[in-house]
């Protein structure tokens, strides 16, 4: 049970009833989507008291950052729709958390933070665009 919604939300209740049904595979907690999230966690961790004292939110974003990761993973294991819903959810804080990126590296080597942005920016477009086939309908329109 998702953390006893099932007795709040009965929609909740066939949704889960019917995942038991058709026996989905669950969710892949080591996606593309996640992975990045990861890693970005990390490159924040390690350099944490540096991006506090230069940007004044990264303290709010990069706790809001770990929320959407804990639960993405407690929820993984129950149900997946909740598990990436929520996951995208507070990820929206990624938007203006990544560009904080630039802030790690020194003068000199600013450049290189702002090609670790444009390439996970690319990276996750091409992800969106081939791998996830969300325009497999409009398939057409590129020909």
């Amino acid at each position: 049970k998702v953390l006893f919604l099932d007795r709040i939300f009965p929609r909740v209740e066939v949704y889960l009833k019917m995942m038991e049904w058709q026996k989905n595979e669950g969710t892949n907690i080591f996606s593309f989507r996640s992975l990045i999230a990861l890693s970005m966690l990390v490159i924040f961790a390690v350099n944490y008291k540096k991006l506090k004292e230069k940007y004044a939110y990264f303290d709010m974003l990069f706790k809001i950052h770990i929320i959407s990761i804990s639960i993405f993973f407690l929820l993984s294991t129950s149900s997946e729709v909740f598990s990436l819903r929520s996951f995208e959810l507070f990820s929206v804080c990624q938007i203006i958390l990544y560009p904080m990126i630039v802030g790690v590296f020194t003068k000199k080597t600013q450049l290189l933070g702002w090609v670790i942005i444009l390439f996970i920016a690319l990276i996750k477009i091409v992800y969106l665009v081939d791998i996830a086939d969300i325009y497999r309908p409009y398939k057409s329109w590129f020909l």
